[in-house]
């Protein structure tokens, strides 16, 4: 008498759900069409037999090798019904529809997959990419996170602003605030952005930057008072606020009047000191604008 394999010699059973190995399991072992018990064994010798019902492990594992046809039924540790009757032929690759059957034997195979409470994961793991625009707890894809962070960088790049980089060439991406026409065409979003407010160019196909070369930036006064009547865009020329200075006089002579009165006759300098220009301690960057 030989004795062949069931279709899986280690079985692993799961709950319904398949969320955890059904311990404690029962598997009942019929005759076709009867309620007579048909017995299992412990390995391909058939000399040793599995009691009936089977008990799963805490794992919800069992070694079943069959001789023949069977009626299977099973069921959790209480008596519910898993799985109802099914007909095994030893030797059949059949696959199971109602339960989740795992290789429970191959350890290799078990170490593989991540627990479903805070899994760590090896290898490179894959999922379904989402759309950008979704924010929910769906886990992130590298071609999701590229997806949102490039459509950033192109959609809120903010074509207008105006940054001071540390390198004396302006980087990919951005032009240097010489003043200078360009294309309304070629830099169209930086042309819709700020239009023709630093100059048209040659009032067709081209429009002015901004020159900040060689000046402050200061902020826009926006009805605040500080720098009343000013207009948004437009250079100032330097200035020094109102104020005095006390004089040293000296004496260089009389002065009599018709009245005989005398004066004294004086003559003042405060003296001058400094450059060409007045300015704060400072240093010189490339002012550029993003196109």
């Amino acid at each position: 008498m030989s004795y062949t394999l069931m279709p899986l010699p280690v079985l692993q059973f799961f709950t319904l759900d398949g969320t955890a190995p059904l311990a404690g399991g029962l598997l009942y072992t019929y005759q076709p069409g009867t309620s007579v018990p048909m017995a299992t064994y412990t390995d391909d010798t058939g000399s040793v037999a599995n009691p009936n019902p089977v008990v799963l492990d805490v794992y919800g594992r069992c070694t079943v090798w069959l001789n023949g046809t069977y009626d299977m039924i099973l069921t959790d540790a209480l008596g519910n019904v898993i799985w109802p009757r099914k007909t095994v032929v030893s030797g059949d690759q059949l696959q199971f529809t109602s339960l989740s059957v795992q290789i429970a034997g191959l350890s290799a195979t078990i170490a593989q997959y991540a627990p479903l409470l805070s899994p760590i994961f090896n290898g490179t793991p894959q999922a379904p990419t989402r759309v950008a625009s979704l924010s929910d707890n769906t886990i992130a894809t590298t071609a999701f996170v590229h997806s949102v962070v490039d459509g950033n960088i192109t959609s809120q790049s903010f074509p207008g602003m105006v940054s001071f980089f540390a390198m004396n060439i302006p980087p990919v991406g951005w032009l240097e605030c010489d003043g200078s026409a360009v294309s309304r065409t070629t830099y169209v979003n930086l042309f819709t952005a700020i239009g023709v407010l630093y100059g048209s160019g040659n009032g067709a196909s081209t429009f002015n930057l901004p020159d900040l070369r060689g000046v402050f930036v200061r902020g826009y006064d926006h009805s605040a008072g500080v720098d009343p009547a000013r207009v948004f865009g437009t250079k100032q020329l330097d200035d020094f606020k109102s104020h005095a200075h006390t004089q040293v006089l000296s004496s260089t002579g009389t002065y009599t009047g018709a009245a005989g009165t005398t004066f004294g006759i004086t003559s003042s300098s405060t003296g001058s000191t400094g450059g060409t220009e007045t300015r704060p301690v400072n240093i010189a960057l490339l002012p550029c604008i993003k196109y």
